[in-house]
């Protein structure tokens, strides 16, 4: 997506931790890759453990909103918890140049 177009579609939120966040519209194209780095910022923004990856409540959740995805398709918190450092520098980075 241009820059010009993402600027347009975009708007600021507040997160829960109090971070702000961007929410660009039309959604990116899934990827698995994307899928688990989203996954990493969100237990990042919501301040709980990579371990909530791991519940059965949010299995069910991520099949709802993806059928196709199979059990084997969901990163677990080991995954997650690997990401964490890298998205955490992505985050940093994206806040300096914000």
């Amino acid at each position: 997506m241009p820059p010009s177009q993402a600027k347009r579609n975009s708007k600021r939120a507040q997160g829960r931790a109090g971070d702000e966040l961007e929410v660009v519209t039309p959604r990116e194209p899934f990827t698995m890759q994307g899928f688990k780095e989203k996954m990493a910022d969100f237990v990042i923004a919501s301040g709980k453990g990579p371990e909530l990856v791991d519940s059965p409540n949010w299995h069910n959740l991520m099949r709802v909103l993806r059928p196709e995805l199979r059990e084997g398709d969901l990163p677990t918190s080991e995954e997650i918890r690997a990401l964490i450092p890298e998205r955490m520098r992505v985050r940093a980075a994206a806040a300096g140049n914000a």
